[in-house]
Formats: C-alpha cells, sequence, structure tokens
C-alpha cells in the first residue's frame, strides 16, 4: 500500500527555520532559487513542492526540506502579519 503525503500548513529547512507556503527558498543541490507551491508530510519526513522563480506557471517538484535553505519570507504573508498587529 502507497503512503499517502498530508498537507501541511509550515516545514523547517535545512538549518530548522521555519518555511511556509510562497516563501522563497535556494535549493542545496543545485543552488537556484524557488518559490515554495505546497508543503506536504509523509511520516517524519517533510516535503516542499517548489516552482522555480525563471518557470513561475509550471506545478512544481517535490524536495525534502531539509534539502532548502530560506531566503525570503512570503510578502503577502508578511503584509497580513503587520495589518493584523
Amino acid at each position: 500500500m502507497a503512503a499517502v503525503m498530508q498537507k501541511v500548513e509550515q516545514a523547517a529547512d535545512y538549518s530548522g527555520r521555519k518555511i511556509e507556503k510562497g516563501d522563497t527558498v535556494i535549493m542545496m543541490g543545485d543552488n537556484s532559487s524557488a518559490k515554495v507551491a505546497d508543503l506536504a508530510r509523509d511520516g517524519d519526513q517533510f516535503f516542499l513542492r517548489l516552482r522555480p522563480l525563471h518557470q513561475p506557471y509550471g506545478k512544481g517538484c517535490w524536495h525534502p526540506a531539509d534539502q532548502v535553505v530560506f531566503q525570503s519570507p512570503n510578502r503577502k504573508n508578511k503584509l497580513k502579519a503587520n495589518a493584523a498587529t
């Protein structure tokens, strides 16, 4: 029986920093930047669906969350947080 990934709201990168949907990260394997399109969990492993910045129209590819490094927050999430305070 195949395992089903469960959607989650946040995950942690290589250094343990919180990552959310819309954040920009750097993939450690090829040193390219990507946006987080979706987050999921399979057991104790977290995965991110990443869309490269130069290809924003695709669905993206799944990568382990511990193989990326946080670069910058999602601008929309930051604006919402500032408006709430």
